[in-house]
């Protein structure tokens, strides 16, 4: 992480921050889609890279086509049979464990949290309090019809 230091603009090139006011007054962000994370999303055709990309490509597998076919072959294998266990366990392929089991839970999951990256932990916030949060988002989003996006709180 940057220290704020290191991202602050020399002292000659720095504006004075906008208040709250002035801000609400300002015209409205232009609303972003993929495209803007995504270039290839765009539909806008991009230049090809210099030749030097592709010679290097060629350089980084010259002599080692095989290899790149058995390896690429291993890949097909080890992602259909994980498809098929996915498909198989649904959303329960990511490995869970209650909060109050943590500690004891988690030490026999190792080998699957590391190969799915990832844990759910159930119960960290009890379920009075989780709905609370959810009544309190969904009555914000009532206020503010122009909130945009989707949310879904499991509890």
């Amino acid at each position: 992480m940057l220290r704020s230091s290191l991202c602050r603009a020399p002292r000659g090139l720095r504006r004075p921050m906008a208040t709250a006011a002035a801000a609400a007054q300002s015209p409205a962000k232009k609303e972003g889609d993929i495209s803007d994370a995504f270039v290839s999303l765009s539909g806008v055709d991009r230049p090809p890279l210099p030749d030097r990309f592709r010679q290097r490509k060629c350089d980084l597998v010259r002599g080692r086509e095989d290899e790149i076919k058995k390896s690429w072959s291993r890949l097909l294998k080890q992602l259909r049979e994980e498809n098929e266990i996915i498909a198989a366990k649904g959303p329960a392929v990511i490995p869970q464990v209650e909060f109050k089991d943590l500690d004891a839970g988690i030490e026999g999951l190792k080998s699957e949290i590391q190969k799915r990256g990832a844990i759910v932990v159930k119960g960290v916030i009890p379920e009075a309090e989780a709905r609370a949060y959810k009544e309190e988002i969904e009555e914000y989003v009532k206020k503010n019809p122009s909130t945009r996006g989707q949310y879904h709180i499991v509890t």
